[in-house]
């Protein structure tokens, strides 16, 4: 998988290891492991997978793409049907339960509409955040529970590039429309127009490190690691944390400043 990945333009991936749902009723984080080089992951892959396995934990990557113009587009939670439409464009196409399947295509035109037109066409999951289940590794959503499906390989493609017109030829577009935009913001990070609709669970960070402050900073830090554009964040967190809320805006925008930052040191920006 991690090769599929690397075929086109992907030499850095983050690793995340969480757990079943605990009894609080949050998932929680085991393992964070950043920025690793494509030698280290599939060196280390083995080992994580015979220990997921065995501690019934949840394996996720997030590819980090080293090609600024090409775009990586997720489309998750889709039907057989659709991934069978978008197979032939797709560079890697998994399985992640029974009746869902994830794709994933390299574009080198794609422009800000041609994400959402694609989710449009294909009833994919607007909230997708680039992570991804190691092909593999079995889905511990407890809703799966006794019989926990592995995530399958269903098709590889290596260096499959597309692009708008072949994807336009294929009527997997929905039709443009105007689009409310995000003003562009003044780091080099660049967030997607379409915004992800799912927000990181604050409580888990909360419960992980010494101080409220910590949390907050962890928790902007994931949002924008999603995909959340720094002002929606400096807008949710006063609504998030209750510590936030108490110390003001100016404690607000420090902390979404410092977040941004680390976020651009850890992506090499």
């Amino acid at each position: 998988m991690a090769d599929a990945f690397r075929s086109v333009g992907v030499g850095v991936f983050s690793v995340t290891v969480t757990d079943e749902l605990s009894k609080t009723g949050y998932k929680l984080t085991r393992a964070y492991l950043p920025r690793l080089t494509f030698d280290r992951l599939t060196h280390q892959m083995p080992a994580m997978l015979v220990k997921c396995e065995r501690e019934r934990f949840n394996l996720i990557v997030r590819p980090i793409p080293s090609c600024a113009e090409r775009r990586l587009v997720q489309l998750d939670d889709l039907s057989l049907d659709s991934a069978e439409l978008v197979k032939q464009h797709s560079f890697l196409v998994l399985q992640t339960s029974p009746s869902n399947y994830q794709a994933w295509l390299a574009l080198d035109d794609a422009n800000d509409d041609t994400r959402p037109r694609l989710i449009e066409r294909l009833s994919a999951d607007r909230g997708a955040n680039g992570a991804v289940r190691v092909a593999g590794s079995r889905n511990y959503k407890p809703k799966y529970a006794p019989d926990f499906p592995v995530v399958t390989l269903v098709a590889i493609q290596p260096g499959l590039r597309t692009d708008i017109s072949h994807l336009e030829s294929a009527e997997l577009l929905a039709p443009a429309a105007e689009r409310e935009r995000i003003p562009p913001h003044a780091s080099p990070l660049s967030f997607p127009n379409l915004q992800p609709t799912k927000w990181p669970d604050y409580g888990r960070f909360l419960r992980s490190v010494k101080s409220e402050s910590e949390a907050d900073f962890r928790w902007c830090l994931a949002a924008m690691d999603w995909g959340h554009h720094p002002a929606r964040v400096k807008a949710m967190l006063p609504a998030t944390s209750p510590h936030a809320k108490r110390d003001g805006l100016r404690y607000v925008g420090r902390t979404v400043a410092a977040a941004l930052k680390a976020l651009s040191r850890r992506r090499g920006v």
